[in-house]
């Protein structure tokens, strides 16, 4: 079908100009309640979940993040090979294709029956995994900022949020939950990443490798 073609095309060579003209097509076509709705009913959100798992480099110098850590620095070493020429073209491309999926995932996720999807189809749960950097998905920053994001929309959702709202009380505190759906993503990434001890929140390395 039509949104199975689409979003195979997001698997294109990043650098390439099909790409980029896939990318604009999708960002047209994802907003319209039809499309979210054939993508929700014949069950192709997996195609964008699989290009938004993917492991690519650590998020690194970000203003909100400070500086990568050694491990991070070898991933990413490990996923850029060739020259210094190719080596600048993978680093570049890896982020630049996330930013694009991750618009076009929140996108569609405005759309009631996208959210209610997610939700009920597990894939919630796997973008948690790139939000909080877990071990087995990408950690760009672009990533867990778009997971953010996307979560934070589904939140507000009258069909989503009332679904999802107590599943992430599972793994989250109600104070980093509430940060996510009022203040937004990057606020939410700003406290989720450091040691907080007040009042509101409790929270530390060891609560966020749990």
């Amino acid at each position: 079908g039509c949104p199975a073609a689409l979003l195979h095309l997001l698997e294109l060579p990043p650098d390439g100009e099909a790409f980029d003209a896939s990318c604009d097509i999708l960002s047209l076509m994802s907003p319209k309640q039809v499309f979210a709705d054939a993508v929700a009913d014949q069950n192709e959100l997996w195609r964008l979940l699989r290009v938004l798992e993917r492991r690519g480099q650590s998020f690194e110098d970000n203003d909100l993040n400070g500086a990568s850590t050694d491990t991070d620095a070898t991933e990413s070493e490990e996923n850029v090979v060739g020259d210094s020429e190719d080596a600048t073209t993978s680093k570049d491309a890896a982020p630049r294709q996330q930013e694009r999926a991750w618009d076009i995932l929140e996108s569609l996720s405005s759309s009631p029956s996208i959210g209610t999807s997610l939700v009920k189809s597990g894939g919630w749960l796997e973008i948690l995994g790139i939000l909080v950097g877990y071990s087995d998905f990408t950690k760009l920053w672009a990533a867990r900022l778009g997971a953010a994001k996307t979560i934070s929309r589904l939140l507000w959702s009258p069909e989503s949020g009332p679904l999802l709202t107590p599943l992430l009380l599972k793994f989250l505190p109600h104070a980093l939950v509430t940060i996510l759906k009022d203040e937004g993503a990057e606020a939410m990434l700003r406290l989720f990443d450091k040691e907080s001890e007040t009042p509101e929140l409790i929270w530390d390395a060891d609560m966020r490798s749990e």
